[in-house]
C-alpha cells in the first residue's frame, strides 16, 4: 500500500518558531539533513502591499522559517520576484521584508539583471518544452515555498503551487497567462523545479477580490507539507472550496506532482472539518459590488496585472460609494477574439491586450498593466484617451 502524504496544520502561537518546528515536527522532519546546505524560501511578495492584509506572505512568518532553519545549522537565502507591474524592492520595502534585510538576512531579488539565468528543458512538458530561470534556483539545496493563503480571480485560490510562477522572469509571467494559462505552465515548471517543502501561511489570509483587492481573514493557522499538492489540497478544503474543482490543483493531481485526494492524506494537528471557513469568491464579490451582469468582462486569459488593475480600482469606487455610477460603462479587459457583445453602454477597453478592439470602444486604457487611476478617472469623468 501506498504511504499517505502528511500534511500539518497547527494554530499559530506568538513564538512563530516554534510553530513552525512543531508542524515540521509533525512531518517527521530529519533536520539534519539541512545542516550546512543552502535553503531558498521562497515567499509571495508580488506587490507593494503593507504587511498582514493576506496580499503577500507575512514577514514575521517567513522570519520565523529563516530562524528555525537558521538554527538547524542551514545557509538560508531569501529569495522573490515581484508581479511584472513592480519592482521587487518597492516590493519588499512595502510590505515589510526591508526590515528582514536589515536585520542581515540575505534576501535576493530575483528579477536582478546581475544575476546569472540559465536555459532548463522540462521533462514531459505538454506546453511549456523549455523555461529560463536564475540559476541560484538550480545551486540551492532546498527550495522551500512560503505563500499566503488567498482567493485568486485567475485560479479560485494562490499557494505554495503558484507561489512557485515567482522563479521565472516576467516574459514567462505573461507567456503563463497570455499563451500558456497559468494552471498548464505551473504544472509544466513543477516537472522540472518542485519545492522540496512548502510552508502556508494562513495566519491573515484573504478572500474576495483576490489576489490584490480582497478582505483580510484571520485564520490564525500554519500549514505545512513534502507534497505540495497535498498541502495545496488541504489548505483549499479549509478555505471551502472542494481541491479537484481547482483547475492548477486537478492538473498537478493527474501529471502526478502530487496527490489532492483528500482520502489520501494524513492530516496531522487539526481536525480539518472543524478548521473549515467558507471563503468568498472574486466573482462573488464582485456579483455583490457590481450593479449589472454586463458591468464587466474579463477575459479567462487576463493576466494578474489587469486582473488587479481592476478589481483595484473598483474596490476604491465601493469605499467611495461610487460603484452605481458604473451603470452606464462596461469595462473590458484581456485578450479577446471577439469583444463581448454590449448592448447600450459606454465601453472601456482596459490594458494592451484590448488594443487590437480600439475602434469598438468608446475609452481605452493603455498599459501592460494599466494603471487603474485611469478607470476611476473615466468612471469620475476624467478620460484620459477618449478614443
Amino acid at each position: 500500500m501506498d504511504t499517505k502524504a502528511i500534511v500539518a496544520v497547527k494554530k499559530a502561537q506568538k513564538n512563530l518558531v516554534d510553530t513552525i518546528e512543531e508542524v515540521l515536527e509533525l512531518l517527521e522532519i530529519n533536520f539534519r539533513q539541512y545542516k550546512g546546505k543552502e535553503v531558498l524560501i521562497k515567499p509571495n511578495v508580488g506587490v507593494p502591499a503593507p504587511p498582514n492584509k493576506g496580499i503577500n506572505t507575512s514577514p514575521q512568518v517567513v522570519k520565523a522559517v529563516a530562524d528555525l532553519f537558521l538554527k538547524k545549522g542551514a545557509k538560508v537565502i531569501i529569495g522573490e520576484s515581484s508581479g511584472v507591474m513592480d519592482t521587487t524592492s518597492t516590493c519588499f520595502e512595502k510590505s515589510g521584508f526591508i526590515e528582514l534585510a536589515k536585520q542581515g538576512y540575505h534576501m535576493v531579488d530575483l528579477k536582478d539583471k546581475n544575476l546569472e539565468y540559465v536555459k532548463i528543458n522540462i521533462p514531459n512538458g505538454k506546453h511549456l518544452k523549455k523555461i529560463v530561470i536564475p540559476r541560484i534556483i538550480l545551486e540551492v539545496d532546498c527550495i522551500i515555498s512560503v505563500p499566503v493563503a488567498k482567493t485568486h480571480s485567475a485560479e479560485v485560490v494562490s499557494l505554495s503551487l503558484k507561489n512557485m510562477k515567482g522563479i521565472v522572469p516576467d516574459s514567462f509571467k505573461k507567456k503563463f497567462h497570455l499563451i500558456y494559462g497559468v494552471h498548464n505552465a505551473v504544472v509544466d515548471l513543477l516537472k522540472a523545479i518542485k519545492p522540496h517543502l512548502s510552508i502556508i501561511d494562513c495566519t491573515v489570509a484573504q478572500e474576495g477580490l483576490g489576489p490584490i483587492a480582497g478582505t483580510p481573514v484571520e485564520m490564525g493557522l500554519i500549514a505545512a507539507g513534502i507534497d505540495p499538492v497535498a498541502v495545496d489540497a488541504v489548505v483549499t478544503k479549509l478555505m471551502g472550496f472542494e481541491p479537484l474543482e481547482v483547475r492548477i490543483i486537478k492538473l498537478a493531481h493527474e501529471s502526478h506532482i502530487g496527490t489532492a485526494d483528500l482520502q489520501q492524506i494524513d492530516i496531522k494537528g487539526i481536525c480539518l472539518e472543524e478548521e473549515i471557513r467558507k471563503f468568498k469568491t472574486p466573482e462573488e464579490v464582485l456579483k455583490e459590488i457590481l450593479p449589472t451582469a454586463e458591468t464587466l468582462f474579463i477575459s479567462p486569459k487576463t493576466c494578474s496585472g489587469c486582473r488587479g488593475c481592476v478589481t483595484g480600482a473598483l474596490w476604491e469606487l465601493k469605499n467611495k460609494n461610487l460603484l452605481k455610477t458604473l451603470e452606464n460603462y462596461t469595462i473590458i479587459t484581456g485578450p479577446y477574439e471577439e469583444l463581448p457583445y454590449i448592448k447600450e453602454n459606454k465601453v472601456i477597453l482596459m490594458g494592451n491586450c484590448t488594443k487590437p478592439h480600439k475602434e469598438k470602444g468608446d475609452f481605452f486604457i493603455q498599459g501592460c498593466p494599466p494603471w487603474p487611476g485611469d478607470l476611476i478617472g473615466i468612471i469620475l469623468g476624467e478620460p484620459v484617451s477618449k478614443i
